[in-house]
């Protein structure tokens, strides 16, 4: 889930939804199915939990949040209760928009085709900062003059020892680790992996074993359309936040080969980037970590690529272009769009809308309508637009009946699996700022 650093403003990204008493947010009896499926539920209560934005991993408390039908019709606006949660008895494909206000800044974020049943998370439950630590001693080769020590969560140097910081979104209970030797021009030479290392925080472990030589990783990119300008490929080992080497190029005849030093161990990732411009489509595949050879049909393989989001003030709608062109057709898990506006708060300064949307796919996102009882929100037509933005998502190991139950906390675990099955891809336009 640092878009709004660059604008330079500490904007809240919210994500979640809170309590009430449902009695008062019941349908009648003779409420229809809003997509008229003669078997599906009609309509059925919906929870929805909101962490705090600036303490992540902490609950919301008295966050409203606004349930809307498909067809606009507000539902209710309940208030986070004591354990963050909020409740609403919906129809198919509800919103449910919590709002975070902070002086100067409004943080709103919504979660788009719920189901009855549905227990959501908006925004991420996983705490940021450091989650422990770990202590890894190990052999020095000789003649090196550097040791890294590589686990889930990134890297860090030693002599004979060193210590792993794990962190929520990336620590996992068993990890590879290994150590890799560079000479005093910084080139890696020799390296050994420990894998199936059980994690504890402060717990410890020996790396033991002999040193081998750095290999070369060779990659074949192929099926490549004319209009993609540039491909780059980075190759992880452990999979994820492991020692990486990178290559790029620009395809010629619809090809690219590519090739990198490379080391070997239980699991690896290869991630490829493809971009025209400044649409940008990417890959991350996880591979088997003793595979020193590794091929993407490009055509066969990438998401229809993302525009530029533009946001129109007065329709309350991020209108999202797609092209399809040297791409699949593929519908992706779920779609991110954000945008930003501000305007006049009256006071001799600005105030600033920050409003994020999951929804189930690619395409123009309406912004759901929120009553003035939980402020004067909607955008307006006398706002300026600051910033838009759209990524799609899509995993081999994912649904969008998976997807929509803790959206941001998914996005931050996509780069640190281990299932060699896995493959994740995401298209999106580079703004260039």
């Amino acid at each position: 889930m640092d878009t709004m650093a660059r604008l330079g403003m500490a904007l809240l990204l919210v994500a979640a939804v809170g309590a009430c008493d449902p009695a008062k947010l019941r349908h009648t009896p003779d409420a229809k199915p809003i997509d008229g499926a003669p078997d599906a539920v009609p309509h059925g209560m919906v929870t929805v939990k909101v962490y705090d934005p600036n303490t992540p991993g902490t609950i919301a408390v008295g966050i409203p949040v606004v349930f809307v039908e498909a067809d606009g019709t507000i539902v209710g606006r309940p208030s986070t209760d004591t354990n963050g949660v909020a409740m609403a008895d919906v129809h198919l494909n509800a919103t449910a928009t919590a709002v975070i206000t902070t002086q100067n800044n409004v943080s709103m974020s919504t979660i788009a085709g719920i189901q009855p049943g549905d227990n959501i998370v908006l925004n991420s439950s996983q705490p940021n900062g450091q989650n422990g630590m770990f202590n890894v001693t190990f052999p020095q080769y000789p003649g090196a003059t550097y040791h890294y020590v590589y686990g889930p969560c990134g890297a860090n140097s030693g002599t004979g020892s060193t210590t792993l910081y794990m962190y929520s979104y990336c620590k996992q209970d068993t990890m590879d680790l290994v150590v890799v030797a560079y000479n005093s021009s910084f080139v890696p030479i020799a390296y050994f992996e420990k894998p199936g290392v059980t994690y504890t925080n402060g717990g410890s472990t020996a790396l033991t074993g002999t040193y081998s030589f750095v290999s070369t990783f060779n990659a074949s990119i192929t099926n490549v359309d004319p209009t993609v300008q540039y491909v780059y490929m980075r190759r992880a080992m452990p999979a994820g936040n492991g020692f990486s080497e990178s290559a790029s190029g620009m395809p010629m005849s619809g090809m690219l080969p590519l090739s990198m030093p490379a080391i070997q161990g239980a699991t690896a990732s290869v991630e490829t980037q493809a971009s025209k411009g400044q649409y940008a489509n990417r890959v991350i595949q996880n591979i088997a970590g003793s595979s020193l050879t590794y091929g993407v049909d490009l055509g066969a393989t990438l998401l229809p690529w993302v525009g530029p989001v533009t946001l129109d003030l007065d329709k309350k709608m991020a209108y999202v272009p797609t092209d399809t062109t040297g791409t699949t057709h593929d519908k992706p898990d779920f779609f991110s769009a954000e945008v930003y506006y501000y305007r006049d708060n009256g006071a001799g300064g600005q105030t600033g809308y920050y409003w994020r949307v999951i929804a189930p796919q690619i395409g123009d996102v309406p912004l759901p309508p929120l009553p003035p009882e939980v402020g004067d929100v909607m955008p307006k037509t006398t706002d300026s637009v600051a910033y838009t933005f759209g990524k799609a998502y899509e995993s081999s190991t994912l649904t969008w009946d998976q997807a929509r139950v803790n959206a941001l906390d998914i996005i931050n675990t996509f780069e640190t699996s281990v299932d060699t099955s896995t493959r994740v891809r995401e298209s999106y336009f580079q703004s260039g700022d």
